[in-house]
């Protein structure tokens, strides 16, 4: 396991691509630790509360077109050795997005309607033109993603990396200070607005070769549904992610305090660093795994999952270890002693934690490929499930009901990750010998 350590340490690759992905960490230490306090220094509870509001009501715009650029940058990466591709994948995946914010802005619209005819936000001025702002950077964010994409059809991953760092970090950078200087939310939007404007501007001037030529004649229906299904299919595994995380505090919320439901949410955020540092791990394989399925290279493509997984298990290890002896500690800290710790809640949830974070190291080689359509619909039965028996659970066991439901959760999921990983390389095994005969 050492010897994985210091390979993975001392080669150039992957610590070049290292330092880009852990950079990435800056813009939610810069959210969580500098932004918050200047938002309630600069505009006060009630001001902030609105804006987290209206930011909620636009926000889930990724939600749908986070997925259609994600699909998109995995198809380009897989296929980036076949050079009608490009243009092929990009006018089916753009269709696709205008198709998705033109349901949007029409959802959006009856949502705005009839939300703002019926309240009144009393501290926010100018709702009216913060809220289509928002919408619109939303809309130039999702092109660029697209286009960013592009950039690993070039084998540009590293460049790829940076450019979507320095537009994060900017975006906060630029956030804080506009705090810092008490400006108003209309301000911000507008800032957020041109940012958007000149990242996009600077990916025609200095990327103008990851622009595809528009041939609308390369549309083909069978495509587009492939297109669609795979979309459909990472949408269904990212919403069921994130609904589930929220449906479970309704559900605590039903039966528990609010001093539990608290505990229960600090308790994740804390330990949700470990998953955070494994994610992080898995951005540094992406390319290389998705460089060696492109060119059909199997043997390797097992070769380097394996590395990936025994390192992303290395630094799980270190994190679940640090977490379990320092984490009373930290937590106290964080919280001043105004949350309550107990040590069995903790660990339980620490070690449900750890099994989530093996089983997403498991199915990172079915992310990569794209082949998640069986898998999101399994995740999505699972959680069901979990939520079903969460509610009958906590009403019978209290908070450590949430605990049992999440264990066993991550333990079907385990399991599945297990099978359909190893289903997944049969198949390639068998495709490898198919082509050497």
């Amino acid at each position: 396991m050492l010897s994985f350590l210091k390979n993975f340490i001392y080669s150039k690759y992957y610590r070049d691509l290292s330092i880009l992905s852990f950079s990435s960490i800056i813009v939610s230490i810069l959210n969580s630790l500098v932004a918050i306090p200047l938002f309630l220094l600069s505009w006060g509870v009630d001001k902030y509360g609105e804006w987290i509001f209206i930011c909620a009501l636009v926000g889930f715009v990724t939600v749908f077109t986070e997925p259609i650029a994600s699909s998109y940058g995995v198809e380009v990466a897989n296929n980036r050795n076949n050079k009608k591709s490009l243009e092929k994948y990009f006018i089916h995946y753009l269709l696709l997005l205008f198709i998705a914010f033109g349901l949007i802005l029409l959802l959006y619209t009856v949502i705005f309607y009839f939300y703002f005819e019926s309240n009144q936000l009393n501290y926010i001025e100018d709702k009216n033109v913060i809220y289509f702002l928002i919408i619109a950077t939303a809309i130039i964010d999702s092109f660029i993603a697209l286009l960013l994409g592009n950039l690993r059809f070039f084998s540009q991953y590293k460049k790829f990396i940076f450019i979507l760092n320095i537009f994060s970090i900017s975006k906060a950078g630029l956030l804080i200070v506009l705090l810092f200087l008490r400006m108003e939310p209309i301000y911000l939007c507008y800032a957020s607005l041109v940012a958007s404007l000149f990242m996009i501007s600077y990916l025609r001037v200095a990327c103008g070769y990851i622009w595809p030529a528009l041939h609308y004649k390369l549309i083909n229906a069978q495509d587009f549904k492939k297109s669609i299904e795979i979309s459909f299919y990472r949408f269904l595994l990212d919403i069921g992610s994130y609904a589930k995380l929220n449906l479970e505090i309704l559900i605590l919320s039903s039966f528990l305090q609010p001093s539990i439901l608290v505990m229960y949410t600090t308790t994740n955020t804390l330990i949700n660093f470990m998953k955070l540092l494994s994610s992080k791990i898995h951005l540094v394989f992406v390319d290389k795994v998705s460089d060696l399925y492109s060119q059909a290279k199997y043997l390797l493509l097992k070769k380097e999952y394996d590395f990936c997984f025994t390192i992303s298990m290395i630094f799980i290890s270190i994190a679940a270890v640090s977490l379990t002896f320092f984490g009373e500690w930290i937590y106290v800290l964080w919280t001043k002693n105004n949350i309550v710790f107990e040590d069995t809640f903790f660990l339980s949830i620490l070690f449900a934690s750890i099994i989530n974070c093996i089983w997403l190291s498991r199915s990172f080689i079915l992310l990569v490929t794209n082949k998640i359509k069986f898998f999101s619909i399994i995740q999505f039965l699972f959680i069901l499930f979990s939520l079903t028996i969460t509610y009958f659970l906590t009403l019978y066991y209290g908070k450590y009901g949430i605990v049992i439901s999440l264990i066993t959760y991550n333990m079907l999921m385990l399991f599945y990750s297990i099978y359909s990983s190893n289903l997944f390389f049969n198949k390639m095994k068998l495709k490898n010998k198919n082509n050497a005969i």
